[in-house]
């Protein structure tokens, strides 16, 4: 798959399917970007044992976020939220 192909896929036909057409789904002039450095090759990713929010708890991972900037500004670096909690915005979708 491409780098196009899997754009297409991942954000531009979700960001589109939620209603944020415009807004979301491109890294472009007047888009609101989010951006994820995610390093395939790292090894040894947990996820906490104790929390019931997903089946896969306690095992092991291939692959980590390295860094996430969210409307150019980085909030998460070396795998670390560096922002305050909560400070998001929520942004109202619909499915279509």
């Amino acid at each position: 798959m491409t780098p196009e192909a899997w754009i297409r896929l991942c954000c531009e036909q979700p960001a589109d399917r939620m209603g944020l057409a415009g807004r979301k789904g491109r890294i472009a002039e007047g888009y609101d970007a989010d951006l994820v450095l995610f390093d395939p090759d790292a090894e040894g990713t947990t996820l906490p044992v104790d929390s019931d929010a997903s089946l896969w708890s306690g095992d092991q991972w291939r692959g980590a976020v390295q860094s996430v900037w969210r409307r150019g500004v980085r909030v998460v670096a070396e795998g670390q939220l560096i922002d305050e909690v909560g400070s998001g915005e929520f942004i109202p979708r619909r499915f279509s």
